[in-house]
């Protein structure tokens, strides 16, 4: 990691979080959701290799909702979720971006070497065709 800290890279990420209250907004009261999907491509769609030559693989979000994608070339990037059973998203595209959530995809700003966007949330509600959510979520 020594090696990797050295070669400017970006960071993308940050959280898919339950919308208590359904508004789009992630609030105080909006906790984290275990066990999504994300992945990350270009902004072609096709697939990120970082900045030491690895493919950059899905990741699955943990109890506190979080994700993040490191060591990445500078650029713009495109995540995508795959959200658990009995979630669906939110409302979409509310102003401020650091609050609001994407519905299937996120799209990064520009990121020069060295700089972060840690505001690519996702937003979820319970889905009303599930009669009942897995206790583990």
């Amino acid at each position: 990691t020594a090696a990797l800290a050295a070669i400017p890279n970006v960071t993308v990420g940050d959280m898919v979080w339950r919308d208590r209250n359904g508004d789009g907004f992630r609030g105080p009261i909006d906790r984290g959701l275990k066990g999504a999907i994300i992945s990350i491509e270009n902004m072609d769609g096709s697939r990120v290799v970082d900045v030491t030559g690895a493919l950059v693989k899905p990741v699955m979000t943990g109890k506190d909702g979080k994700y993040k994608f490191d060591g990445l070339p500078p650029g713009r990037y495109r995540v995508r979720i795959k959200y658990p059973p009995g979630w669906v998203p939110t409302v979409a595209d509310r102003p401020d971006r650091s609050r609001n959530s994407s519905t299937r995809l996120a799209l990064s700003v520009v990121l020069a070497a060295g700089k972060t966007d840690m505001t690519l949330d996702f937003g979820v509600v319970t889905d009303r065709r599930f009669n009942s959510l897995p206790a583990t979520l």
